[in-house]
């Protein structure tokens, strides 16, 4: 008979002979796994915390099954996973009131600065529904909402945005921007226009999609709104971020 080996993070269960080990079996924290040549060829580890196991073949482990723990941002700054093996995974809790994972991979060959690539999850998501004026602020970034999204990991995201804007006066330009950090110096991306060269308050949409931004960890991720004339207005904002690559 075959034994297995459960994994909490996927609530399922991994064959131990599917692996290809025959032979012992051992298990302990990823820091305590002993070196390949003190253990017998074809004996397995499986790492309790990072829910990785390996198998040695008397003189180097090979990863040859990965689990998923869903972490936090914080924990993924601690051991173990601040010092992560090639081919490890993790599901990092990106928003918890919204149960938002990202399911990351670490891969030690990438040249880019930020190892840990998303192979899939849910993006962040922000709704502002108040309308927002620049009031008489003239050709200048104006924020228009009420919050902004906070990003866990700084690293490359894929970021989009879109809103309904209007404007009572004939030859009025609204523009539309994302933006990092704060304003005006944060802004990111392509800057949408919506002209209105009828006097009547008409209005339109605003949307800027898939652009890719590099984002830093901790800062808010917004929308802005600029105009050429006064009282232009801004509403029903909607703004994600999803990452494509993290530190």
């Amino acid at each position: 008979m075959s034994s297995i080996v459960p994994d909490p993070a996927l609530n399922d269960w991994v064959p131990m002979w599917s692996l290809g080990a025959q032979g012992s079996s051992l298990s302990g924290t990823y820091a305590t796994r002993p070196a390949a040549n003190t253990v017998n060829a074809g004996t397995l580890y499986f790492a309790t915390d990072t829910l990785g196991q390996w198998r040695s073949d008397g003189s180097a482990w090979t990863l040859v099954g990965q689990g998923r723990p869903w972490i936090t941002s914080a924990q993924m700054s601690a051991a173990p996973f601040s010092s992560p093996y090639d081919g490890q995974e993790i599901a990092l809790i990106a928003d918890a009131g919204n149960i938002s994972l990202w399911h990351l991979r670490y891969n030690a060959s990438s040249a880019s600065a930020y190892k840990w690539e998303c192979l899939g999850g849910q993006p962040l998501l922000a709704y502002s529904g108040g309308s927002v004026s620049n009031g008489a602020s003239l050709n200048t970034w104006t924020n228009i909402v009420s919050a902004t999204l906070i990003i866990p990991r700084t690293g490359e995201y894929s970021v989009s945005f879109s809103c309904v804007t209007n404007h009572p006066t004939a030859g009025a330009s609204n523009y539309g921007i994302m933006w990092i950090g704060g304003l005006p110096g944060g802004v990111i991306g392509p800057s949408p226009i919506m002209g209105f060269p009828n006097a009547g308050g008409y209005s339109g949409s605003l949307a800027m999609t898939g652009f890719r931004a590099q984002l830093s960890g901790g800062s808010g991720l917004g929308v802005a709104g600029q105009s050429n004339i006064a009282n232009g207005n801004w509403s029903a904002v909607t703004w994600q971020a999803l990452p494509l690559r993290v530190s």
